[in-house]
């Protein structure tokens, strides 16, 4: 994935450059992107960064969260975790967060609602939220808490509904479907 990654930022630039605004709409991810029939780009989005910095922070957040997950889990479970947490969570902060904040004429939904997100971080997100599962406790409590406790602060404080909202809704899932894959495990 860090590959791939690397490898669009070389293509259209991003490694010294920024995107340019008319491919992060076309193929970035936002609730316009469901309400225009292009769902998939939940998928595109994935690897496309805004910005060399960006290409920087995805990789770090690639180590931090994927990698750990895999060297813990397998890269199978990685794998189905990250793309279930990316997909499943841009999709609802989309359905649940920025349109019925849109419909109600919230100031931040409304500016979001026209914008496309980039990047893996949801399913990163949701890859961090499964391996903090294989903690001991009382640490695995301990941090679940403080990470959700940091997901909804932001999101709160400084709202960007699809990124932060994709954050939020991935972690959940990750930990939920983690959380299942114990409970089977024993």
């Amino acid at each position: 994935m860090a590959a791939a990654i690397v490898a669009v930022a070389v293509w259209q630039g991003t490694l010294t450059g920024v995107l340019p605004s008319a491919v992060q709409y076309q193929w970035g991810f936002g609730p316009h992107s469901l309400w225009e029939g292009r769902a998939w780009t939940v998928l595109t989005a994935t690897f496309l960064t805004s910005s060399g910095r960006m290409v920087l922070a995805q990789l770090g957040m690639l180590a931090y969260t994927v990698a750990i997950c895999e060297w813990k889990l397998g890269w199978r479970r990685t794998a189905w975790w990250f793309w279930v947490s990316n997909v499943a969570g841009l999709w609802l902060a989309a359905l649940l967060l920025a349109w019925p904040l849109w419909r109600a004429g919230v100031a931040v939904a409304v500016h979001t609602v026209g914008t496309s997100d980039t990047g893996a971080s949801a399913g990163g997100v949701g890859c961090y939220g499964a391996w903090l599962g294989t903690l001991r406790e009382p640490w695995r409590r301990r941090l679940w808490w403080l990470s959700l406790a940091i997901l909804v602060g932001k999101t709160l404080l400084w709202p960007s509904l699809i990124c932060d909202g994709g954050h939020l809704f991935g972690f959940l899932i990750g930990s939920w479907l983690a959380r299942g894959w114990r409970t089977a495990e024993g």
